[in-house]
């Protein structure tokens, strides 16, 4: 900000009574005008007191006129020709700071030493305020014309320079320049923005298909992002259907490029479709009303009616009629109105009840399928007697009403002839299936039970809808005797046995059976005579028979071993003698003979002298040292057991006797078992990786025989040497060596064949904005003799190509990975490269908005970084997110939005121009 320095002078007076105050020479005359936000100096009293003014005098200064928000600072200002006492308050510096502009009034009081106050003096002050230079908008313009001069002053006459001082149009986008005032004109740095557009593509309204023959829709001269332009053909044709490309190409001079608008010619086939269109009705039902519009949209009228007449029975038909130009084809429907003259049917409705029964519900819809009530709604069958049930149908179904009578009658209770009464074990009578009425039904309980004496009740309960009520009937059982007789002591077989007596000890007479056997026990069954009841009773007579005295056995001995004497009494109590005499030296059976009078049998007992048995083993098979060898046997093929000595050994032929366990009468045995010695195998050197690090090899030295290995190949390179190659790196093998009897193997551990460090690319990505082309390459580099491939994955996923340069077909991220050429080694991690694909910015504009003839309006858009208009006609600016239009007629307005990544969409509005009444001036006398 500009400092204006402004020196007070005061004329000193020649009466001092009272001070004088004397402002600077244009205190009054003429106003000090300075820039708004300037800071000035001001002073009085100059000449006295070496510039510091009056001595002993005070100054007070304030701005006592105007909106002051500012601040004063006394003691300042530069000093002229003198040097100005500490303390003086003549003179002060103003920061008008953000005091407004317009007029102000300065005002400085002095008072003297002696207290005494002298006159105010002031001094006008108008503030001018800053202007903000306006210039007419540049563009815009196209990419790689010739721009034109920036203007060396502004539309209010403000000089100044620019920066930068030329417009580029070398690259498409929004560039700001800015313009500086030249100094002491009150003006503000101003920016102005200057577009440098690519190509614009003009875009136009869909038009909706049209029907073979219509009017024919007029192609647009200017698109909906304003470009004005010719079409070829230059008319649309219906003549004929199909899909017609009408090209646009652009006028000159408006940056764009031509297009190809489609339009679609139909052919008139459709047939209209309605849905819900009755096909029956009863007659006297609501007359429908037909629709006026197909499912389709199309619309038309029907004949003979839209209202279907049902008044009268009989089948019509109605024509729907497309209204014209709808490439719609006319529709036929038949709908018949039925007379009311069904009755409707049931099935399952009782004639009759039985009283207190749960009755069946009413159906709720006759076979027919028509709705309605019936009245009453429920069948009582709560008192005897006959009632009406009326089915009344809904309107609207063609039906007449129908009454059914249901009667309810009183239960009959069921009787039964009498039992005579029973004896206790009497076969029990059946109780009858049906009453003396004829009823069916259940007993309760369901048999008589002779089993014990007394009187028992049985309930009869009729099977359902018998309009039957229960009934009952009594059975009396009486006591039954049991006949008691004297036990008959048990006799052997073949002794005497007496008669049994007929008549029992409690006086019951009655038979025996079976007959008498003195040669078997036998249960006899006594049967009283009838009319006593009485129950039968059995008595048993028991019968012995001879028994055969037993002896434990006795275990088999070897031959020549001690045997004890036999036993003179049985186990079962029997006593006797035993022949022939002992003997130890062969098997032999032996005789007991019961004493007398025992009623038993002879038995025999026989001991056998076994000869001593010698043990045998099935051979075992030879083995290699160290194998694996089962425990022997403790059993012999031929059942001897026992144990063996020495003890087992896996690493030396050896000779194993066997001693049988005690009491076996056998002998010894001996088994030989052959262990065959190992063959050997041993390293010679290290294992060695192949120059590709892909396998390794190694060399071996066998006592023996044949070398196998469980990786890579194995090939004898002379007498016992052997050679292993081919083995994959990182796996570790193990060698096997067999000499046709036994083999020994070797486990041989993998050396470190891994990849030495390759390291990763170094990616770039890219980006691009939505729908442009070509996409751009993403890049990745790498030292010499190394490849990069490039995945879709960090880790595995899909091979897409190779090189520095990749063009993907999709925004995404990608991964390059290095790979070395001589021992295709990889690096450890891949590369994320990023293609980003930017959105366009979606562009917002006013809505199209009608103005009068000579006003203007306000345009906004939002949206975007920065913004376009065009064209420029009537607009207060092209550039800015709001401009104001004043066009002389009525206009479509593009506005194209940049955003922060350099994308670009448009937008437009419609400005409707309408115009002002002629009115005629006032004329007076």
């Amino acid at each position: 900000m500009k400092k204006r320095y402004v020196w007070l002078i005061w004329m000193v007076m020649g009466i001092f009574l009272l001070p004088q105050l004397r402002a600077q020479e244009n205190n009054s005359a003429q106003p000090d005008v300075i820039c708004e936000g300037d800071i000035k100096f001001y002073r009085v009293d100059p000449g006295e007191n070496s510039g510091g003014g009056s001595t002993g005098s005070t100054y007070a200064w304030s701005v006592t006129a105007g909106p002051f928000a500012g601040t004063i600072t006394p003691n300042q200002g530069p000093v002229v020709a003198w040097t100005a006492p500490l303390g003086s308050t003549n003179r002060v510096q103003i920061d008008w700071g953000a005091s407004p502009p317009g007029n102000y009034t300065l005002q400085v009081i002095e008072t003297s030493a002696d207290g005494c106050q002298g006159t105010a003096v002031e001094l006008q002050i108008q503030i001018t305020p800053l202007e903000t230079p306006t210039f007419a908008p540049i563009g815009p313009l196209c990419s790689g014309s010739t721009p034109p001069a920036l203007p060396l002053s502004s539309i209010e006459g403000i000089t100044g320079t620019w920066s930068p001082s030329t417009i580029n149009t070398a690259a498409p986008g929004s560039f700001n320049y800015t313009f500086t005032p030249d100094a002491g004109q009150c003006a503000n740095p101003a920016t102005i923005s200057v577009v440098i557009t690519n190509t614009i593509v003009p875009t136009f309204t869909a038009i909706t298909p049209v029907c073979v023959g219509a009017a024919a829709p007029t192609l647009p001269g200017t698109s909906v992002n304003g470009i004005s332009g010719t079409w070829s053909p230059s008319t649309v044709n219906t003549a004929t259907a199909g899909t017609t490309a009408y090209t646009f190409t652009p006028n000159p001079g408006q940056c764009a490029s031509p297009v190809n608008l489609n339009v679609t010619i139909n052919p008139a086939t459709q047939n209209p479709l309605f849905v819900g269109l009755p096909t029956t009705l009863c007659i006297g039902a609501s007359a429908p009303v037909l629709p006026s519009s197909s499912q389709q949209g199309f619309t038309g009228s029907w004949s003979p009616s839209n209202t279907v007449n049902t008044a009268t029975s009989g089948t019509t038909i109605y024509t729907f009629t497309p209204d014209p130009g709808q490439c719609a084809l006319p529709l036929s429907t038949s709908i018949t109105v039925n007379p009311a003259s069904q009755n409707p049917s049931f099935v399952g409705i009782p004639a009759s009840l039985c009283q207190g029964t749960t009755p069946p519900a009413l159906p709720a819809a006759p076979l027919q399928g028509f709705t309605g009530t019936w009245s009453p709604a429920v069948i009582s069958t709560a008192s005897v007697g006959s009632t009406n049930y009326t089915f009344t149908p809904d309107p609207g179904q063609c039906a007449l009403p129908i009454t059914f009578s249901i009667n309810i009658t009183a239960p009959n209770t069921s009787s039964f002839n009498a039992i005579p009464a029973l004896c206790v074990g009497d076969p029990a009578p059946s109780l009858p299936a049906s009453s003396l009425e004829g009823a069916t039904g259940t007993w309760s309980p369901a048999t008589i039970n002779t089993a014990a004496a007394g009187n028992t009740v049985y309930t009869f309960t009729p099977d359902a809808n018998q309009c039957a009520a229960a009934g009952s009937l009594s059975v009396t059982v009486n006591s039954s005797t049991v006949p008691s007789f004297d036990a008959v002591a048990p006799i052997c077989s073949g002794g005497s046995l007496a008669a049994l007596p007929t008549t029992s000890n409690n006086g019951i007479t009655g038979s025996w059976s079976p007959a008498l056997n003195n040669t078997a026990t036998t249960t006899y069954t006594f049967t009283p005579n009838a009319g006593q009841c009485a129950s039968t009773t059995t008595l048993t007579i028991t019968v012995n028979a001879p028994q055969t005295p037993s002896f434990d056995p006795v275990a088999a001995i070897c031959e020549g071993a001690p045997l004890a004497t036999l036993p003179l009494t049985s186990n079962n109590g029997f006593s006797g003698t035993w022949s022939p005499a002992i003997n130890n030296l062969a098997t032999t059976t032996y005789t007991f003979t019961p004493s007398g009078g025992q009623c038993a049998t002879t038995a025999s007992l026989t001991i056998t002298v076994n000869a001593p048995v010698t043990p045998t083993f099935t051979p075992i098979a030879a083995i290699c040292s160290g194998a694996s060898l089962a425990a022997l046997p403790l059993t012999s093929t031929n059942g001897i057991t026992g144990t063996w000595s020495p003890a087992l050994n896996n690493t030396a032929t050896t000779t194993y006797t066997f001693t049988p366990s005690a009491g076996q009468c056998a002998s010894t045995a001996s088994l030989t078992i052959t262990v065959n010695p190992l063959p050997s195998i041993s390293l010679n050197g290290s294992a060695s990786c192949a120059p590709d690090l892909l396998t390794w090899s190694v060399n071996v030295t066998v006592s023996a025989g044949t070398l196998s290995t469980s990786a890579g190949t194995a090939t004898n390179s002379g007498g016992n040497n052997w050679t292993v190659s081919g083995v994959p790196a990182g796996s570790n093998i193990t060698l096997t060596v067999d000499d046709g009897s036994c083999s020994n193997t070797l486990s041989v551990n993998a050396p470190n064949c891994n990849c030495p460090p390759v390291a990763p690319p170094i990616g770039t990505g890219a980006s691009y904005c939505a729908g442009s082309s070509p996409i751009p390459a993403l890049t990745a580099s790498v030292g010499g003799g190394i490849t990069i491939n490039w995945y879709d994955a960090p880790s595995g996923g899909n091979l897409l190509g190779s090189g520095t340069s990749f063009v993907p077909t999709a925004p995404g991220t990608y991964y390059a990975e290095a790979v070395d050429n001589l021992t295709n080694c990889v690096s450890s991690t891949r590369a994320a490269v990023t293609l980003t694909e930017n959105p366009l910015p979606t562009v917002n504009a006013s809505a199209n908005v009608s103005i009068c003839e000579g006003d203007n309006t306000t345009l906004n858009t939002s949206g975007a970084s920065s913004y376009v208009w065009s064209p420029g006609s009537g607009l207060s600016s092209t550039v800015g997110a709001t401009v104001t239009a004043n066009p002389g007629s009525t206009i479509t307005y593009t506005v194209t939005g940049t955003d922060g990544n350099g994308c670009q969409a448009s937008n437009t509005v419609q400005v409707t121009v309408n115009p002002r009444p002629s009115t005629s001036p006032i004329f007076h006398d």
